[in-house]
């Protein structure tokens, strides 16, 4: 065996050693990377304390913004000293020019800049550009030089590329072994034995495991156990938060109202035949509509009383606070605070009584037919007890100091529950018929077309305007003897003779729809048209060609496309995604419904307890919530 060893060692020293791979340069790790992405826009996105800088002064550019962008957010600043908030890799600061351009444009609006980064490139850029850089926006905010950033922030990439590209490995120049030299290599007797100890040991390690088991489920240790439980759920929490984290934001882009104003022209169908067969943009046919004498008939209140029904009566308490006497003729009148008149029947004198000891007399009264206002009192006048009684034609004393109250209620009031035509009511009801029967020509007009499309299988709209619907002399039908009949109400009948202009509804809303479809924003998808909202105006009206020009207005919402497939949406997304990557939830949402494009915004994290967005934009979800109101 030795023999055979020795034979091994001596045949395998002849093939050359393959040389090791030289150790490659240590690259800095994608996670490093994005430990420090995260860093940078924690600390970029702390607004919490801005004690000494107010939110006003303060911009956040995206990564994304161009210096016109950034220029037109500026102007609309009106702090003198304007705070950028700009993150790391931002397109600000590829370029020296950039940071200079922004500067030139900023000065020549009498504004002065400040950066608030810590990108390295941005710090020496801005030092070169005399601007001051801050690490934060906070009261304990610091200010940061370029002392310790080379001149060519590109030199040091420059170096480690070289590094790496110098260290890797190369061809060696020793032939390689053929497979059969390699398996010519090969001690079978070895490799036997050794995997005869291997087994034999694997067998002895499974004898021992089984004992151990049997002897710990014998004696176990609840502490023990607790403790490991308790553990292993504290790491798998502890690797779902760092391996698993992820956010899913439920957005509802903002919808916004539009309307188009188009201008149609109505042509007459046969004046205007050849011109419709060429069939020209936004011109209708419009036909004629004659639907002969409309009608209407009303029932008109008499408003005359009859004053037929019996009158209430009682007994009052007259009451003197006044030191002389008052002498009341018969029917003197005493009024309540409803209007209601009651009068005396016979001559009475009231004696003289004093401020503290009142003089009391009873008194005998009788309802007015009417009240002050002509209404009919009847049962009306059945007052209830202690109502209060004032002498309305007393001038001379005050209504505190000379009155009535009835101990006991009154009876006897009937009212009549029939009127009286009058004469004032015939002419009332020949106006109230003539003006309604005009308020309902368009309506009896489109009764007729809706029957006459309901015949011929058509779609035929009224242009409903008092400059195209013609109207007669309006013909009251009523009988004037029938003045002082009694009769609550009586019929009135009116007639009037009317033309007016039809057009094709459908075409007609097709035409505002193709025109409001235009005006829609590309990055907007256009979600309702109203067709019953549609509004017109005439322009002009020419009679002898048989032309009507009106401007017609239609409105609709239209939304933002957030769609993925969409290249607005595409933009949006990225947008958010690249913004609130790393921010608190509060502030995601806060940024995300400050956007013009979004209307609502909800953000459900993981693990739920997470206080901020993931910072890989990979663990940021964005989906649609089409969800209405």
């Amino acid at each position: 065996m030795t023999e055979s060893n020795n034979q091994n060692s001596k045949k395998s020293s002849k093939f050359p050693r393959i040389p090791k791979m030289p150790k490659l340069p240590k690259m800095p790790s994608l996670s490093k990377l994005n430990s420090q992405d995260q860093s940078l826009n924690s600390d970029l996105s702390n607004l919490e304390d801005t004690k000494k800088i107010p939110l006003s002064h303060v911009i956040h550019v995206d990564i994304d913004d161009e210096v016109s962008t950034i220029f037109d957010r500026l102007k609309a600043k009106q702090a003198e000293l304007v705070y950028l908030v700009v993150p790391y890799r931002a397109v600000l600061f590829q370029s020296i020019v950039n940071v200079k351009i922004l500067k030139r444009k900023a000065k020549d609006i009498d504004k002065e800049l400040a950066f608030i980064t810590k990108d390295k490139s941005g710090v020496f850029f801005a030092n070169k550009c005399n601007i001051q850089v801050f690490d934060q926006v906070g009261e304990n905010k610091k200010p940061i030089s370029a002392d310790n950033i080379p001149e060519n922030i590109l030199t040091e990439a420059d170096r480690e590329k070289s590094e790496y590209t110098n260290a890797r490995p190369t061809k060696s120049d020793t032939p390689k072994s053929s497979i059969a030299e390699l398996v010519a290599k090969i001690n079978y007797v070895t490799i036997k034995e050794k995997v005869q100890k291997f087994l034999y040991k694997l067998s002895r390690q499974k004898g021992r495991q089984q004992y151990t088991q049997r002897l710990l489920m014998s004696n176990p240790n609840r502490t023990l156990l607790l403790s490991l439980t308790v553990g292993s759920l504290l790491l798998l929490s502890l690797i779902a938060y760092i391996a698993l984290p992820n956010a899913t934001i439920y957005v509802k882009a903002n919808a916004v109202p539009i309307e188009q104003p188009v201008n149609i022209t109505f042509a007459d169908s046969e004046k205007n035949a050849g011109l419709l067969r060429t069939r020209p943009n936004r011109v209708i046919a419009s036909y004629p509509v004659n639907p002969g004498v409309l009608e209407t008939v009303i029932d008109y209140e008499a408003t005359g009383n009859d004053l037929t029904g019996q009158d209430a009566k009682g007994s009052i308490t007259v009451y003197n606070k006044v030191n002389r006497e008052f002498a009341l003729v018969p029917f003197t009148r005493f009024q309540t605070e409803s209007g209601i008149i009651f009068r005396t029947q016979s001559y009475i004198v009231i004696p003289a009584g004093t401020p503290e000891n009142a003089s009391q007399i009873q008194v005998e009264i009788v309802a007015d037919p009417v009240d002050i206002n002509n209404v009919p009192v009847g049962d009306r006048g059945n007052l209830e007890a202690n109502t209060r009684f004032v002498l309305p034609g007393l001038k001379t004393v005050s209504s505190d100091q000379v009155y009535a109250l009835n101990l006991e209620p009154f009876t006897g009031g009937v009212t009549s529950k029939e009127r009286i035509v009058t004469a004032r009511d015939i002419e009332a009801s020949r106006e109230f018929a003539r003006t309604e029967l005009i308020k309902q020509v368009p309506k009896k007009m489109q009764e007729y077309l809706a029957k006459y499309n309901s015949e011929k299988n058509l779609s035929l709209a009224l242009l409903n305007d008092s400059q195209t619907i013609k109207i007669g002399e309006v013909q009251v039908i009523l009988d004037d003897s029938i003045v002082g009949q009694k009769m609550n109400t009586f019929k009135v009948t009116a007639r009037v003779e009317s033309s007016g202009l039809a057009y094709d509804h459908k075409e007609f809303i097709e035409i505002l729809k193709n025109e409001i479809a235009l005006r829609k924003s590309p990055d907007k998808t256009l979600i309702k048209v109203d067709e019953s909202g549609v509004t017109s105006r005439i322009l002009s009206i020419n009679e002898a060609v048989g032309l009507v020009e009106l401007t017609a207005t239609i409105q609709g919402v239209e939304q933002f496309t957030l769609n993925q497939g969409n290249e607005a949406g595409q933009r949006i997304i990225k947008k958010i995604t690249d913004h609130i990557a790393g921010l608190e939830v509060r502030e995601a949402k806060q940024y995300i419904e400050s956007l013009p494009e979004i209307e609502t915004a909800d953000i459900t994290t993981w693990p739920f307890w997470a206080p901020t967005i993931p910072s890989r934009s990979e663990s940021i979800k964005i989906l649609i919530d089409d969800r209405k109101n």
